[in-house]
C-alpha cells in the first residue's frame, strides 16, 4: 500500500496534499464528502487559464450555502498517485 503525507496543523484543520495541475505544484484540501473537484479560480488563472476557457457553470454546497462557479477542462491533474487528462474541474472565486 502506498502512503501519501499530508499537512494538518491540528484536529480542526483541513487535510492538505500536493497535487499537480499541468505540471505545476498546487496544494489542495481533501474533502471526502465533496461532489466536485474544486480549485480556486485565481490558481487556474495563474496557471494560464482564462474565463474564456470555462466550458460551463456549476453550483455546489458550502458551509455558507450554495456557491456558484465555473467548470474548466484541465489538461492534466495529478493527486495521490492518480493522473487524469482533460478532466473537468470546478472553480470558484474565493
Amino acid at each position: 500500500m502506498t502512503s501519501y503525507p499530508f499537512i494538518r496543523r491540528d484536529d480542526e484543520s483541513l487535510v492538505v496534499v500536493e497535487s499537480m495541475v499541468d505540471g505545476e505544484e498546487v496544494f489542495i484540501a481533501i474533502d471526502t464528502g465533496a461532489t466536485h473537484t474544486l480549485i480556486d479560480l485565481t490558481t487556474l488563472i495563474y496557471l494560464g487559464y482564462s474565463m474564456e476557457d470555462a466550458i460551463g457553470t456549476t453550483q455546489f454546497a458550502t458551509a455558507k450555502g450554495i456557491a456558484h462557479g465555473w467548470i474548466f477542462l484541465v489538461k492534466k491533474f495529478s493527486v495521490l498517485g492518480i493522473t487524469k487528462t482533460n478532466i473537468p474541474i470546478s472553480s470558484a472565486d474565493f
